[in-house]
């Protein structure tokens, strides 16, 4: 079978849900009990369109890794939060933004495992840390997120998709028997 096909068997496989989209409780939950690992890849394959509750409660765990916690900022960070918040001082200073909780907590984490996979140019990078004197920005481990490097990927059995928690398509494709051609 082709990547695409299995790619769209597994996307409409109702077996392949674990915690359905909207089930934010549940989602938590789930959480608690999985590895780092798989708080990584539900984050690095997470669909920002979609609620942060999720993400938020990853990044509030001290055993979040920093590459997780730096996949976070860098996605929601460089796409919204920094600039809007240098307009918005009630989204700069929103202690429930990912971000802001990302700025506070990093030095909690305890670990720096994981790649974020997130490429940050020279440009970019300069452009976002001549935002240090920002008032929302002072203090805080700006040039440390932003300059992050992790060691390796994280492997798990299980990644998000669209708001909800599936099991990721390698293990699906084993538990079918089904391989790319």
């Amino acid at each position: 079978m082709e990547k695409w096909q299995i790619l769209m068997e597994w996307s409409c496989d109702p077996e392949a849900v674990v915690i359905p989209e909207g089930d934010t409780d549940r989602l938590i939950d789930w959480l608690r009990d999985q590895p780092i690992e798989t708080w990584h890849r539900v984050v690095m394959t997470w669909n920002y369109d979609y609620a942060n509750e999720a993400l938020a409660w990853i990044l509030q765990q001290e055993r979040c890794d920093k590459g997780t916690a730096a996949r976070v900022f860098l996605v929601e960070g460089l796409a919204y939060w920094l600039f809007d918040a240098a307009k918005n001082a009630g989204l700069a200073n929103d202690e429930a933004n990912v971000c802001r909780i990302v700025l506070k907590n990093w030095h909690r984490y305890r670990t720096s495992e994981f790649n974020h996979n997130y490429e940050v140019s020279e440009e970019m990078l300069n452009n976002v840390l001549s935002m240090r004197t920002e008032d929302y920005l002072v203090d805080t481990p700006l040039e440390e997120i932003m300059t992050y490097q992790g060691k390796h990927d994280a492997v798990s059995d299980y990644e998000s998709s669209d708001g909800q928690i599936v099991v990721s398509m390698n293990v699906w494709m084993k538990s079918k028997g089904i391989g790319i051609s």
